[in-house]
């Protein structure tokens, strides 16, 4: 497995039993929207958020598919990316 593909199971798998989440804030209504280093082009297939609806994007942003799309627009070399997914890929890169 490459290391693109493993750091993208790491943060599914944080965001998935919510240890760590999608950088994003509210607005008064209680609607989450990603911020700008969260959004990638996936998020504007996404309904946009509603009083109803106010964590449709928050819900997007946790899905493999957006993660992966996270991690090819930042580099797997981008600090924050390696902040978020430290950890299990240092022992991967040591062979541990």
């Amino acid at each position: 497995m490459d290391l693109e593909k493993e750091i993208t199971n790491i943060i599914y798998k944080k965001r998935s039993s919510r240890s760590q989440s999608p950088d994003g804030s509210t607005d008064k209504a209680d609607r989450w929207y990603p911020s700008e280093w969260e959004h990638c082009d996936c998020c504007d297939l996404i309904r946009q958020p509603t009083r109803r609806w106010n964590w449709s994007l928050l819900k997007h942003c946790s899905t493999k598919k957006h993660i992966k799309n996270l991690v090819e627009k930042h580099g797997i070399g981008h600090p924050d990316i390696v902040k978020i997914s430290v950890g299990k890929v240092i022992n991967k890169v040591k062979g541990e």
